[in-house]
């Protein structure tokens, strides 16, 4: 659940989700007067690279917690103390009780004990939406994970939606609304319903990204209705 809360945090602070029924309004004017509204709200918005490291890891928060809900470690085996685990794991999601029944403990469920064979970091962004069996394992639609691959593509680059740079086109928009609506979904919601089933009634409730007007809006009964 908290971290659910960290990956609303980050997704609410990302300047280009705030504007972007904005911008994808301004950017269908074909006048001159509407090219330069377009890009003059596009300089106010935050570096280009800020929005899609925060983008990334908001989902990449919400793939962590989908495989630990279904039992899955996410936190690096060390390759030093089991090599073989430690390739099976780049290549598929490992249970939880296959690293207890390693280090024998299994049946205990106290805090008293770390698992030795586990490192500090996380799996990264590459083996959680390269590898088919992880992405199976997370069950989000595909188009989501193609929607997010050009944004993580541009963590590393200068030029993700930077103007005078990138080519702009109705996909890009399409791509953003739907993750906006997976937000919604499966952080949002997903998270309010941890709250509830925990009996924190007064825990602070994460709240939907909105939609500033209805230019093509993915339906949010459709995705559910997909993805249960």
């Amino acid at each position: 659940m908290n971290v659910l809360a960290a990956a609303g945090r980050l997704f609410g602070q990302a300047s280009l989700i705030r504007h972007l029924d904005r911008l994808a309004t301004t950017f269908e004017l074909t006048t001159d007067r509407g090219d330069m509204t377009f890009n003059r709200l596009l300089w106010k918005l935050d570096p280009p690279v800020v929005d899609a490291v925060r983008i990334t890891c908001c989902f990449e928060n919400l793939f962590k917690t989908r495989l630990l809900l279904s039992g899955c470690v996410v936190h690096e085996i060390d390759r030093n103390v089991a090599p073989d685990l430690r390739k099976e794991q780049e290549r598929r999601p490992v249970l939880i009780r296959t690293v207890k029944r390693l280090e024998g403990v299994v049946g205990r469920r106290d805090k008293n004990y770390s698992f030795k064979v586990l490192r500090p970091t996380t799996l990264s962004w590459k083996v959680l939406t390269g590898a088919r069996a992880y992405r199976e394992r997370i069950a989000l639609p595909d188009r989501l994970f193609e929607s997010l691959a050009a944004i993580a593509e541009s963590r590393n680059t200068l030029h993700f939606l930077a103007p005078h740079v990138v080519r702009y086109n109705g996909d890009v928009f399409d791509d953003l609304r739907y993750v906006r609506t997976c937000f919604n979904v499966y952080v949002v919601r997903k998270h309010n319903r941890l709250l509830k089933s925990l009996g924190l009634a007064g825990g602070h409730r994460l709240e939907e990204v909105r939609l500033a007007n209805a230019l093509h809006p993915t339906p949010v009964d459709a995705i559910q209705s997909r993805r249960g």
